[in-house]
């Protein structure tokens, strides 16, 4: 890598020597001389040489990496974001049969011989079918994770929060640029574990036709999923999940602790910019969207729009409403609403859901326990994309 650096500044210096000499020409008017022809040329000619030793290098150094980055299987892995690939083994018949095998009777022995599945926690990665249907589940309860951003990271990292973004300034020809004076916070996105343990009698799981992975699935969904909303829009950020409340700014102030108006609903979605309302959506509770619904406009008409399709949400005021578990109801100082683009709310999700199966810990009692998890991290990176209406203080 030394060498490749000095044979960068080397092709670079070269390049500005010639970019000088015909710079001088051009000052003053004139076609290049015999002697300065003959400079260029030679400068060009080393800055070819150096050209191709670079590539050279650089191809060695891209052969090395895809090396080392290479699994066993021909895959390379995307180390961290959204294309992220858990190796084409886990999505095999192969590995699913072994692995509800070692579910079933805990022996790891054909997962530790594909050499791929164990996590640094003891577990071993779920299947793809597995995680699939947890993923699919999960939607219909975690609300959040429909619309947020979701990265698949493989260690902590630091990004920007924006908190001002600053100014743009109009400037005539010449004139000097102006500091815009954007702001920002780095918010750290780390892990949180959410786990799952179940007990199950060594006899039932001796019934080949029990089908632990659709109980597992399904189950670990539901309660994994309205734990998740809950920490996405009520999480403090400290030392936990960052919510959407907390990470939200106030649009609206309701004059009551007990009811908002129509009028006070109008201003808070217009306290959004417009460039994150088009895309925005209003989240709250089940009791909430009761009382939302039954409101008028001043002409007498529900403000409420109920779906044209079955199996999509219900709108207010042209943008979508979505239920969630997660939100407070309507009390004093509460927060019982949220309107926002939440492409601007990322999830972090560390790494693959797991599995321990646990032998010893309930033997005496005939049971089988099975340890569910994961870790994840979650905060707002815009406030000014996602607004809260509060309610007064009592």
């Amino acid at each position: 890598m030394h060498k490749l650096q000095e044979l960068l500044d080397k092709r670079a210096k070269l390049l500005k020597s010639a970019r000088g000499i015909l710079d001088t020409a051009d000052g003053e008017k004139r076609d290049l001389t015999a002697e300065e022809r003959s400079k260029y040329e030679g400068i060009m000619a080393d800055f070819d040489s150096v050209n191709a030793d670079i590539q050279l290098r650089k191809r060695q150094e891209a052969a090395e990496e895809e090396l080392r980055t290479t699994d066993f299987s021909g895959t390379r892995p995307n180390p961290e974001g959204e294309g992220e690939q858990r190796g084409s083994i886990l999505e095999t018949e192969e590995y699913r049969s072994a692995y509800t095998r070692y579910l079933q009777t805990g022996d790891p022995g054909e997962l530790r011989a594909m050499s791929i599945g164990t996590d640094a926690n003891g577990g071993y990665l779920a299947p793809t079918d597995l995680d699939k249907a947890i993923m699919r589940a999960l939607p219909d309860i975690a609300v959040i994770r429909k619309y947020a951003k979701v990265l698949n990271l493989k260690h902590d990292r630091e990004i920007p929060i924006s908190n001002n973004r600053g100014t743009v300034y109009w400037k005539g020809e010449a004139e000097d640029f102006q500091d815009s004076t954007p702001t920002y916070d780095k918010k750290a996105l780390t892990a949180y574990k959410l786990t799952y343990l179940v007990k199950l009698s060594e006899e039932l799981l001796a019934d080949s036709g029990y089908d632990l992975f659709g109980e597992l699935a399904t189950n670990y969904a539901d309660l994994a999923g309205e734990a998740q909303d809950i920490k996405f829009c009520q999480g403090t950020g400290a030392n936990e999940i960052g919510g959407l409340i907390a990470g939200s700014s106030l649009g609206k102030t309701a004059a009551s602790t007990l009811a908002f108006t129509t009028d006070e609903l109008i201003d808070f979605q217009y306290s959004l910019k417009k460039q994150y309302r088009n895309n925005a959506i209003w989240v709250g509770a089940t009791d909430t969207a009761k009382v939302i619904r039954k409101m008028k406009d001043a002409q007498g008409r529900y403000i409420w729009q109920p779906a044209l399709t079955a199996g999509q949400p219900d709108s207010l005021l042209g943008n979508t409403f979505e239920e969630t578990l997660g939100m407070p109801t309507i009390a004093a100082g509460a927060t019982p609403l949220i309107f926002g683009n939440l492409k601007y709310y990322t999830i972090a999700q560390r790494g693959a859901r797991s599995v321990q199966r646990l032998n010893e810990l309930y033997a005496e009692s005939g049971q089988v326990g099975y340890r569910v998890f994961e870790r994840l991290d979650a905060s707002v990176m815009l406030s000014d994309a996602i607004k809260k209406l509060t309610m007064a203080a009592a």
